[in-house]
């Protein structure tokens, strides 16, 4: 296909134009970089595959393919000899690009864990190579459903995961009944609060349908292993964005974690929060403050400017709201906390 030749030369034009330490890559990351270029060009759903989880092994865990069966001659027909090899037929094989290039996509992908393997001998990390391959992938930065997906998320937010771990050590919880968590993600922290008293009621909520799905898989897991009997509480995970809550005086707590900083009006979503406690209720939020990761937004918008995406990004603030602590002070005292 000449036009898919033609971007694939442009996305390699954009790839050497970013200012990136070419010298510190091996060959096989450059390798893996064009190997990802050429999926996301050809067979994007694949590409999209390897995004939500970049280890083949681990495929049946990130794609359900509920109690569906290869019949054996199929197995056969197919070489389906690995199970990463079972998901693709099952997950694709009602596409008809992915069916008529089955063979193809199987060798591009028996080709992407050799040179995987190589990469991490190298100490380099194939995230990396998709973090630079979805950047200059974007023909159109407005079309980015700027959304988390919830199985990359699971495997990348151990930061958050520690930080909400503090921040649930911080409280007492025999007295708390109805409690709110706002951007609940993978709902891993709302478990690990819910373990703290498991007769409290949790709504949890996230923007990121892709999340609450992950959510609500990790809630069934912990019905299923975990519960003791005798709790009489609960959890509902479900999608909502924190600028649609309506509660009034409903919440003992209303918990927060790594979520408040990208919101775009924080006074009104405090506000939100606060209308929601019940009166003494109590607020727990770590967000990022001044100065967080500054150095990891200026390489972000350097590298916007390098590959000439400055106009694509223009309605965009990095970051969204990092406040210094007298400034995060004033903000919950006129909203009307006290006991900050």
């Amino acid at each position: 296909n000449p036009r898919a030749i033609k971007r694939l030369m442009n996305m390699m034009r954009l790839m050497l134009s970013m200012d990136l330490p070419a010298q510190d890559y091996s060959p096989e990351f450059r390798t893996m970089e064009l190997l990802l270029m050429a999926l996301q060009l050809s067979f994007p759903r694949v590409y999209d595959m390897i995004c939500q989880n970049s280890n083949l092994d681990l495929w049946q865990k990130s794609f359900h393919v509920g109690s569906q069966k290869v019949p054996d001659h199929i197995r056969q027909q197919y070489r389906l000899d690995e199970p990463w090899k079972e998901i693709i037929y099952l997950t694709v094989s009602t596409d008809e690009v992915i069916r008529q290039n089955y063979y193809r996509i199987t060798e591009l992908l028996e080709l992407y864990e050799r040179i995987q393997s190589r990469c991490q001998k190298k100490g380099e990390r194939v995230e990396d190579a998709l973090g630079i391959v979805n950047v200059i992938s974007k023909r159109n930065v407005e079309e980015i459903e700027v959304l988390y997906d919830g199985a990359m998320y699971d495997n990348s937010s151990q930061t958050q995961l520690k930080q909400g771990g503090h921040l649930i050590d911080t409280l007492e919880y025999s007295g708390f009944a109805n409690v709110l968590d706002v951007g609940c993600g993978s709902g891993k922290t709302t478990l690990q609060m819910w373990e703290k008293n498991l007769d409290m009621h949790i709504e949890a909520f996230d923007i990121s349908e892709s999340q609450i799905e992950t959510a609500r898989a990790h809630y069934e897991k912990f019905l299923l292993d975990s519960l003791p009997p005798g709790c009489t509480g609960k959890i509902r995970f479900f999608v909502m964005d924190v600028m649609e809550l309506s509660d009034k005086a409903v919440y003992d707590l209303v918990f927060s974690n790594a979520v408040m900083h990208w919101v775009e009006d924080p006074r009104r979503a405090y506000r939100l929060l606060y209308e929601a406690l019940v009166p003494g209720g109590e607020l727990a939020v770590h967000q990022g403050g001044f100065g967080t990761y500054s150095g990891l937004h200026k390489a972000v918008q350097k590298a916007i400017r390098n590959v000439g995406f400055t106009e694509r990004f223009r309605n965009w603030i990095f970051p969204v709201f990092y406040p210094a602590r007298e400034e995060m002070e004033d903000l919950l005292e006129q909203t009307g906390f006290e006991d900050i």
